[in-house]
């Protein structure tokens, strides 16, 4: 028991003390005054990583999904595949809201950041990139809930 203490302390100091880098880092009272292009860059980086992360998930659960349901109709339960399809779409209904409620998290400190920095066209350009990731998460949301709503044929999936 005593160990797992001393391991969560040691990362949570490790965390709080990489956390205070980067919060000097990004202030101009740090050595270096940071650099907008380089802040722009990783924060488009970041919702990028997220944003695929979230794609490949629904992708995932789609595949999963789908073998399961036409296992399930095969043997004829087909009420079993209606409720096991509910409950895939609302998974990836569930998580691509939360995805983007984190983009757009990311993307408000983001651009926060690059207006005080007095960045306004790298403030712009992390927009249009967010505005894109997050398109690109509610495609992937409908492809793959179009994909699992298919396996049934024209009737009604809610």
């Amino acid at each position: 028991m005593t160990t797992h203490r001393l391991g969560f302390l040691a990362i949570a100091t490790f965390a709080m003390l990489a956390s205070q880098q980067l919060a000097t880092a990004q202030t101009t009272d740090g050595t270096d005054p940071p650099d907008p292009e380089r802040i722009a860059k990783r924060c488009v980086d970041s919702i990028n990583r997220l944003a695929e992360r979230c794609v490949s998930a629904n992708v995932d659960t789609a595949h999963k999904c789908i073998r399961r349901i036409n296992e399930l109709l095969e043997h004829g339960e087909r009420e079993a595949a209606r409720r096991l399809a509910r409950r895939c779409l609302r998974v990836i209904e569930d998580r691509s809201d939360a995805c983007v409620d984190e983009i757009h998290h990311r993307c408000r400190h983001c651009i926060r950041l690059l207006l005080r920095l007095q960045a306004p066209e790298l403030a712009r350009r992390v927009h249009n990139a967010c505005e894109q990731v997050v398109e690109h998460v509610r495609h992937s949301q409908r492809r793959t809930s179009n994909a699992i709503r298919s396996q049934f044929d024209g009737l009604d999936v809610p």
